[in-house]
């Protein structure tokens, strides 16, 4: 996944296995100041359990917090583990949001996954405005199409 934050820094964030991601970023040192304090990511499905009938807006995927400026997710702390997507019917988006933190451990873990709301999470835990965001989409695959 790529993006491109509040800053027009290029970012990439690359699964590496379920809970760890390897987070890349090409700053100058004008751009380094959106990067200079923690990041706290959140990743959610806003289609679940179906994109016609999403009853359980936002499912909540995977937050984690801590990410220090100078180095990869890898150093960050999960805060609710990285679950994978897999939709069950029709076509879902799933989006995935960067916030500048206050500070590092001054965030706190959601009550649940579902009914999740990212702005109630940022405003409840002081990150602002997002810094980054990227979304795809994904689709459960036909049984013909399984290896």
């Amino acid at each position: 996944m790529f993006w491109i934050c509040s800053c027009q820094a290029s970012i990439s964030l690359l699964p590496t296995r379920p809970g760890r991601s390897t987070m890349a970023a090409s700053l100058s040192p004008q751009q380094l100041h959106c990067f200079l304090a923690s990041t706290s990511g959140v990743m959610t499905d806003p289609d679940a359990p179906s994109p016609s009938d999403p009853t359980l807006r936002e499912y909540l995927h995977w937050i984690i917090t801590d990410i220090p400026a100078t180095t990869s997710a890898s150093f960050g702390r999960e805060l609710v583990s990285y679950e994978s997507p897999r939709p069950t019917i029709g076509i879902h988006r799933f989006i995935f949001v960067l916030f500048k933190q206050i500070g590092r451990q001054t965030v706190y873990p959601p009550s649940s996954r579902i009914n999740f709301n990212t702005r109630n999470f940022a405003r409840s835990n002081s990150l602002g405005l997002p810094v980054a965001a990227v979304y795809f989409n994904a689709q459960k695959e036909t049984a013909g199409r399984r290896r």
